[in-house]
């Protein structure tokens, strides 16, 4: 991840699991594994085409994910493996905010049923509000705070 990047993770939350993101620890490394919240889990049908509307398919750097975006910018990719997905993770170009492509990840979370692990590891909604205020962080919306007062 790039430093003007941020990092979100799709979370079902269809039966209940979603509330289980709160009990993941990182490993010795700092990463957390989601694989475990997506057993059982199916992305719908038709996800591919919605993400084709509103994304580019891009080259991945790893034959077990698929790729939407830039690399260096605002990226989806879902990570697979025997054709399931155990991973959906997102990245913002914060140095460049594209409202289209957050109406899309909103959407795309609609479609799947998730809500949003933030890098910050926050569980939120989906909502473009609240993509903008987990990407300028607590200290920001302090400050905004302190400023409006």
């Amino acid at each position: 991840m790039a430093s003007w990047q941020y990092d979100f993770h799709l979370i079902p939350i269809g039966d209940g699991r979603g509330s289980d993101v709160l009990k993941l620890r990182p490993d010795d490394l700092g990463l957390f594994d989601f694989s475990e919240l997506w057993v059982g889990k199916h992305l719908p049908d038709g996800h591919e085409e919605f993400l084709n509307s509103c994304v580019m398919k891009c080259d991945s750097w790893h034959r077990d994910i698929e790729s939407w975006g830039d690399r260096l910018g605002n990226i989806i990719e879902i990570t697979v493996d025997n054709k399931n997905a155990v991973d959906i993770s997102v990245r913002v170009d914060a140095s460049a905010i594209d409202l289209r492509f957050l109406d899309c990840i909103v959407r795309f979370s609609e479609l799947c049923k998730c809500k949003l692990f933030t890098q910050d590891h926050e569980l939120i909604e989906p909502t473009v509000d609240n993509i903008l205020s987990a990407i300028k962080g607590p200290k920001l919306r302090l400050q905004d705070n302190l400023i409006g007062s």
